[in-house]
């Protein structure tokens, strides 16, 4: 199969080996460091797009952070993303205040508004240092 398909098609393909072709073998090749390797590497490369466009929106005047600014400008409709850090998510429950941030994301999803989960450490930390949780404004 490597040898026929295009090398265009062969650099987003990742071949591995498994040891049966029934059932057990999507659990095999979910478990397979190759697999979890590529897909680490496209979450922080998702992740650092991401972060890109929060910071453009920074520049720009169109970045609200923080709780209290995220849900002023949720009330007001211009909200158009939120990105909120996984240990953001941690801490509301270890606070006992996760009630709180579910009810703001699901109120951006309610005037559809993209939301994001970063996770990966620099992206991450780069919300943490924010606030934990941001909104790229509409308007």
């Amino acid at each position: 199969l490597h040898k026929e398909v295009g090398p265009e098609l062969r650099k987003r393909m990742l071949f591995t080996t498994i040891s049966t072709v029934d059932e057990t073998a999507i659990h095999e090749v979910l478990r397979r460091p190759e697999l979890q390797s590529a897909l680490r590497a496209q979450r922080s490369t998702r992740e650092t797009a991401l972060l890109e466009s929060i910071m453009l929106a920074l520049a720009k005047d169109k970045l609200v952070y923080g709780k209290d600014d995220v849900r002023a400008a949720l009330d007001e409709g211009n909200i158009s993303e939120v990105t909120v850090s996984e240990n953001t998510i941690i801490k509301a429950k270890e606070e006992g205040t996760f009630d709180e941030l579910e009810t703001m994301l699901r109120r951006a999803s309610d005037v559809k508004a993209k939301v994001h989960l970063v996770s990966t450490k620099d992206a991450a930390g780069k919300i943490d240092g924010l606030g934990g949780i941001v909104g790229v404004k509409r308007w």
